[in-house]
């Protein structure tokens, strides 16, 4: 066989953010997995009213609530989780990214309890990117 040379030379962090910004932060597709559906994927529907808002309502079904990550394409090295266990809506949105192991948000309900959990994902100014994850009870 042919053996081949491959190079490459790694860009400093400002032509890093450069390129970032040529795509946009809420580009692909996302999904809720959590215990609620088997940590399954299941998509998250985009609002065409606010840009980078998508959407996705379940409910519970069993006692003592559920935890659920974000996940951007279906690919597990892009999930959106908080950094800490059982997080309410008041923690920081952490990636996407790998580190995501045991981390989850917690919907506290009963079972037959509806919410609307939301994630937006936007950036400002074309710089800071701004992420946000809800949720409201819906019956």
């Amino acid at each position: 066989g042919k053996w081949r040379t491959v190079t490459w030379t790694k860009l400093d962090a400002e032509l890093d953010a450069a390129a970032a910004a040529l795509v946009p932060a809420a580009s692909g597709a996302y999904y809720v997995t959590g215990d609620f559906n088997d940590w399954a994927f299941e998509q998250m529907t985009p609002d065409a009213s606010v840009a980078g808002l998508f959407t996705y309502e379940m409910a519970l079904s069993r006692f003592g609530g559920c935890e659920f990550q974000i996940v951007r394409n279906r690919d597990w090295t892009q999930t959106v989780c908080p950094l800490v266990p059982h997080a309410g809506q008041d923690v920081a949105v952490h990636g996407p990214d790998d580190r995501y192991d045991g981390f989850n948000w917690h919907i506290d309900g009963k079972p037959g309890d509806s919410f609307k959990i939301s994630f937006q994902r936007t950036s400002v100014d074309g710089a800071e990117e701004v992420k946000k994850v809800s949720w409201s009870k819906l019956s």
